[in-house]
């Protein structure tokens, strides 16, 4: 309320935008963000108060994603580390987990991504965790 009294209220979301490497997104209200997809890849960029996605977390996503197979080594790298930390019980479902949609953000100076893992079973969503390029983990919640 303060910064719209001060007029310094975040513009609108432009309906869509386009990107040499990862393509046309659109704005979508239920992800309070925007959706595209690249190489096969399902993403989502936050809102960012300027009304356009972070020019800082564009880079991070471009290099994370605009390269499929680059995005496809990383999901291979994290299911063989999630193999040898989980149980045996659980390496044929790891090893069948996809990914789905791509989640990126720009907090505190550090770009994160959250891959939703889809082919687990119901009552384990897997999701890989990367801040940077970094692999944080191969988790069920």
């Amino acid at each position: 309320m303060i910064k719209k009294i001060l007029g310094i209220a975040p513009k609108q979301p432009v309906t869509s935008w386009n990107h040499p490497v990862l393509g046309q997104a659109h704005w979508n209200d239920d992800y309070n963000g925007w959706v595209g997809v690249t190489g096969g890849i399902s993403y989502v960029l936050p809102f960012d108060k300027s009304g356009e996605p972070n020019k800082k977390l564009l880079g991070y996503v471009e290099t994370m994603v605009g390269n499929p197979s680059m995005f496809a080594d990383l999901m291979v790298q994290a299911k063989n580390e999630a193999v040898r930390n989980f149980s045996d019980f659980l390496k044929p479902e790891i090893e069948a987990l996809q990914p789905g949609f791509v989640h990126f953000s720009f907090e505190s100076k550090q770009a994160s991504m959250i891959v939703d893992m889809l082919g687990g079973a119901p009552e384990r969503p897997w999701k890989i965790l990367y801040k940077n390029l970094d692999s944080q983990s191969l988790k069920f919640k």
